[in-house]
């Protein structure tokens, strides 16, 4: 479920609440506050109460630093809207001061003497393993991947789709197989085929990116030079002279490359796995725990986007928008949306 989603479902349950008269998303200006991120305004019969607004997936621990009671200020209400919180993840929040709401209905909304609700207990519905062992397998979400960011992708041979995804025919014969038994690629009358409900396939495809897709195409963390991280791009152009598609920028800096809005303080690089030296060598990587440098498997020709204007490869927006949302903070959320306004429209459209 992507943030706008999120967003939206959490609204509409707040809205329910009967002691809140009025809801509002937005900074004290009226105006979304980009560089603060958004501000989340609940006015009760005789008083208003003002959140700290982030929207996150399904949380996880650890939580982040900045959510730690002894971290933020005393006066500051912090409000998470987020896709599930389970029990124990929502005693965390609880002990911490933190509201929230789910898209489930999971809350708790406490301000002392203000206002109070608490909703607990609403599970996430059980999923077979038989329904999700190839779509949402890593293998499975890199071949889902090419169908999405590439139309026509859809109409190649079973040997063409396998090549293209980085995974083996049997393999893109499961998938292909799964996504028409449930009805997810359905043929024209012609005989052509083509994707349906492209928006709940991208949805499963983000659900599943951080934690099954990312850490599988992981080849190192390292830490970059200070001196190197504004030159990133131009060094990798003179490691790969030749434009024969051995690496692809992603990430924050990506996603600046395209929208000039935000570029982050870590660097991600799309390479293929035997290119990967030369990549460690131009930007002198030295691996490293706590990275700000990460080098993924470029596992197929299909992740390099290329625009016009854009000296470098970037990779396809659906890579960086997912990457934006995994690192999380009011900037990268709002960048990633301003990648979703601006990048996306194609993936999410029905033929």
């Amino acid at each position: 479920m992507n943030i706008k989603a999120i967003k939206n479902n959490c609204l509409e349950i707040i809205r329910r609440i009967q002691d809140i008269t009025k809801v509002n998303l937005d900074n004290e200006s009226g105006r979304s506050d980009k560089k603060g991120g958004h501000f989340l305004f609940l006015d009760l019969p005789d008083d208003r109460i003002r959140f700290k607004l982030e929207i996150r997936g399904i949380i996880k621990r650890p939580l982040p630093d900045h959510w730690r009671l002894s971290e933020r200020k005393r006066d500051e209400n912090l409000f998470i809207m987020a896709e599930y919180v389970n029990d124990l993840i929502g005693e965390d929040l609880r002990k911490n001061g933190i509201c929230f709401m789910d898209c489930l209905g999971n809350a708790c909304i406490h301000v002392p003497g203000r206002l109070y609700v608490s909703v607990q207990g609403k599970k996430l519905p059980k999923k077979s393993v038989k329904d999700t062992a190839n779509i949402s397998q890593p293998k499975g979400l890199q071949l889902l991947f090419i169908l999405l960011a590439q139309p026509d992708a859809a109409n190649l041979t079973m040997r063409k789709l396998a090549e293209g995804a980085g995974i083996s025919i049997d393999r893109t014969h499961a998938v292909i197989h799964e996504l028409m038994d449930k009805g997810y690629l359905i043929r024209s009358a012609k005989g052509m085929k083509r994707l349906k409900n492209r928006k709940k396939l991208f949805e499963l495809w983000l659900a599943n990116f951080g934690g099954r897709l990312r850490p599988k195409l992981i080849l190192g963390t390292y830490k970059m030079a200070p001196s190197v991280v504004n030159r990133t791009g131009e060094l990798l152009q003179q490691a790969f002279p030749d434009p024969a598609g051995d690496y692809a920028i992603g990430g924050g800096l990506a996603g600046y490359l395209l929208d000039h809005y935000y570029r982050g303080p870590t660097t991600e690089i799309f390479v293929k796995p035997e290119a990967a030296n030369r990549v460690r060598s131009a930007l002198k990587l030295i691996p490293a725990r706590d990275a700000d440098t990460t080098l993924f498997n470029l596992f197929s020709p299909g992740v390099i986007y290329r625009k016009e204007g854009v000296p470098w490869p970037v990779v396809h927006p659906m890579l960086i928008y997912a990457e934006l949302l995994h690192q999380g903070g009011d900037r990268a959320l709002d960048a990633a949306g301003r990648i979703d306004d601006a990048c996306l429209k194609q993936v999410l459209d029905e033929e």
